[in-house]
C-alpha cells in the first residue's frame, strides 16, 4: 500500500490509501478525519471499500457525473439570450434561469454551466457609438488605393491636435510598507496644445506647441512637413476638426497645390494612426 501511495499521482487516492494507513496503526476514524480534512463517514467509507475490492477499489473513481438541470433546448434558448444580452455577474444569470424555467443554480454551478457553453467572463470592445461602419470601410479601401498609387517622393501624414494636462499621474512602485512617497504637482489645471501629424512609413512625427490648436497652427504644422519633405505630395489625413476646415486653411491650401487633405470618416478615431502616439 505505501508502494502504491508513493506512486499515486492524484491526492484523492492518495488520501484514501493513508485512510486505511492510519487505520492500520492505530487511529481511531475523529481523528484521521480530522488529519485529513474529512468527515470521518468518509474515512469509514474508504475502510470499508478496502476490506471488500483492496487497493484497487480505493483508486477507483467514485464519481459518476450528472445531468444538467436545464435541457439541451433549454440550454440553446439561454444560449441565444447571453448573445442579445449581457450579464455583469453569474447571480444575476441564476436569477432570470430561475424565472424563465424554474430551476435553481447555484453560482459556481452556473459559472461551470457558462463554461461547457463556451461562455467567459471578459470585457466587451469599445467602439466609436457613432461612426458609420459603412463609411469606414469605404475610407479604408481609399487609403489602400492611396498606399498602391502614390509615387516614391509622396508621403502620407495622419494629423490630430491633443491637449495634455501639465500635471503628473501617480502610477505604482515598490514602496516600503509604513512609508509614503511624494509627487510634486501644479496647483492649477494648465495644459499644454499639441498639433501633430504622424508619417506611418517613416514612423516619424512632427509635433508642434502653441497657445491653441486652431487654422494658424496647422498651417504652422504644413509648413514644417513641407521643408521636411521638399518634393512630392503631401497626403494630409485629419479628423473633422472645425480648425481643419477652417476658411484660412482652405485658403492657404489653394496655394499650395502639393497638399492633398484627405479627411477621415466622422467619429473614427479608431482609423488615425497618431492616436496610438
Amino acid at each position: 500500500m505505501k508502494r502504491q501511495h508513493k506512486n499515486c499521482r492524484e491526492r484523492r487516492y492518495a488520501d484514501r490509501i493513508k485512510a486505511v494507513l492510519m487505520i492500520n496503526s492505530g487511529l481511531g476514524f475523529e481523528e484521521i478525519a480530522n488529519y485529513l480534512l474529512m468527515d470521518d463517514d468518509t474515512v469509514r467509507r474508504y475502510v470499508e471499500i478496502y476490506r471488500q475490492e483492496g487497493v484497487s477499489g480505493l483508486i477507483r473513481d467514485f464519481y459518476k457525473g450528472g445531468s444538467p438541470l436545464l435541457k439541451i433546448e433549454e440550454q440553446y434558448i439561454l444560449i441565444a439570450h447571453l448573445r442579445k444580452k449581457t450579464y455583469l455577474s453569474a447571480k444575476e444569470i441564476c436569477f432570470w434561469v430561475k424565472l424563465k424555467f424554474g430551476k435553481s443554480y447555484t453560482v459556481a454551478g452556473m459559472t461551470s454551466l457558462l463554461h461547457r457553453l463556451n461562455f467567459s467572463y471578459k470585457k466587451p470592445k469599445i467602439v466609436p457609438g457613432k461612426a458609420n461602419p459603412e463609411a469606414q470601410k469605404q475610407f479604408i479601401a481609399e487609403y489602400s488605393k492611396i498606399k498602391q498609387n502614390k509615387s516614391v517622393k509622396d508621403q502620407i501624414y495622419f494629423a490630430d491636435g491633443c491637449h495634455p494636462l501639465l500635471n503628473p499621474l501617480a502610477g505604482y512602485g515598490w514602496i516600503e510598507k509604513g512609508t509614503e512617497k511624494e509627487i510634486p504637482s501644479n496647483t492649477g489645471r494648465e495644459r499644454i496644445n499639441l498639433n501633430g501629424a504622424y508619417n506611418p512609413e517613416t514612423g516619424e512625427a512632427l509635433i508642434i506647441e502653441s497657445e491653441q490648436i486652431n487654422a494658424q497652427s496647422t498651417i504652422e504644422l504644413l509648413e514644417k512637413i513641407k521643408k521636411k519633405q521638399p518634393n512630392g505630395k503631401i497626403i494630409f489625413i485629419p479628423d473633422n476638426a472645425r480648425y481643419y476646415r477652417s476658411r484660412l486653411l482652405k485658403g492657404y491650401l489653394e496655394n499650395n497645390t502639393r497638399i492633398v487633405m484627405k479627411y477621415l470618416p466622422p467619429y473614427s478615431p479608431n482609423l488615425n494612426l497618431i492616436e496610438r502616439l
